[in-house]
């Protein structure tokens, strides 16, 4: 084989593995990856009737039938505003994958696609944001403050597994070690609208 069609053929492995790289579909908006999670879902895995979507522990047991409607009603118009932005933010991710292989595409013309990617992106997560912040306007000043010491404790304990990582097996091995040194010599990470608000993974949903 020639030279130059093995710089062809190389040119083209290297384009597509990099299109492999990119999302298939619309990511699907998930509120907190820091610590705890205020899981909001994209539609089709809607959040539930509870900040979190599906409430677990003591504070599920707390919410009045009135919470549990308002935070339902929430979830809806949520699910209403975003739809469309995802179905947008597909569309937009297809043509950038389209563009990528036309020979006669620009730099300059992938970057106008992944700027207008960017804008819907941080459209998704301003409205999650608000999302976020309205169903825990519905939570009693008691309920926020059981929801505080929850993440507090989890923070303090190494995360979810608080009994076995101080007395169990996973303490004293390899992954509890790493988990134990992860926690202990690593800020936590920021919060932002992408993280969403602390503390609502154990109890929230």
């Amino acid at each position: 084989m020639k030279l130059s069609k093995v710089s062809i053929l190389a040119a083209m492995s290297f384009a597509i593995s990099g299109l492999a790289l990119l999302p298939a579909s619309a990511d699907p908006v998930t509120v907190v990856d820091s610590g705890a999670t205020l899981a909001a879902r994209a539609p089709g895995a809607g959040p539930g009737s509870c900040p979190g979507g599906g409430c677990r522990g003591g504070l599920m047991k707390s919410l009045s039938d009135d919470q549990l409607e308002k935070m339902n009603t929430l979830k809806l118009g949520f699910k209403s505003e975003i739809s469309p932005k995802y179905a947008e933010l597909k569309t937009l991710k297809d043509q950038f994958r389209d563009a990528v292989t036309k020979p006669d595409t620009s730099k300059s013309d992938l970057l106008a696609l992944q700027t207008k990617i960017n804008g819907v992106k941080d459209e998704i997560s301003t409205a999650r944001a608000g999302f976020i912040a309205d169903r825990m306007a519905v939570l009693t000043d008691e309920q926020k403050s059981e929801l505080r010491k929850k993440f507090l404790s989890r923070g303090l304990m190494g995360g979810r597994h608080h009994g076995r990582s101080f007395h169990g097996k996973s303490f004293h091995g390899k992954r509890g070690f790493h988990k134990m040194k992860g926690d202990a010599g690593a800020p936590d990470a920021p919060v932002t609208s992408d993280s969403g608000a602390p503390g609502a993974e154990e109890d929230l949903g």
